[in-house]
């Protein structure tokens, strides 16, 4: 049976495994009261590639991290892991980063998108590349 993936259940899946390396992940952008350094998922973009009988048999999907810390360099280590973590389920960096110092918080953020295919006949993550 073919599986559809929303973009909802795919967010939950990607802040499931962010969550994992033990920092603050959050759907939002962080505070000043927030626990710092912290993670936002986010932004999440699906497009059906194929389908069959109406039901998406191959959908791209992509999804914003940011990094949030008082160091650039601890946001370039942990954006380091996060990309690690998310090979587990085929997701690879692609674009230029983004970096920018909030001046609100006081913080740096570096922000990457992750792309992957979803694979509804196998219910499973694809490489894109």
């Amino acid at each position: 049976m073919i599986h559809e993936l929303t973009e909802e259940e795919f967010t939950r899946i990607v802040e499931n495994s962010v969550e994992e390396l033990g920092y603050n992940t959050l759907l939002t952008n962080p505070d000043t009261n927030a626990k710092y350094p912290c993670i936002t998922v986010g932004n999440t973009l699906s497009s059906i590639l194929i389908t069959e009988d109406k039901v998406p048999v191959k959908t791209r999907f992509q999804i914003s991290i940011e990094v949030w810390s008082t160091s650039k360099y601890e946001t370039m280590a942990i954006m380091d892991k996060v990309a690690i973590k998310l090979r587990d389920l085929n997701l690879t960096k692609v674009g230029t980063p983004t970096e920018l110092y909030d001046e609100i918080t006081s913080k740096h953020r570096r922000g990457y998108s992750f792309e992957v295919f979803f694979n509804g006949l196998t219910n499973s993550f694809d490489r894109t590349k």
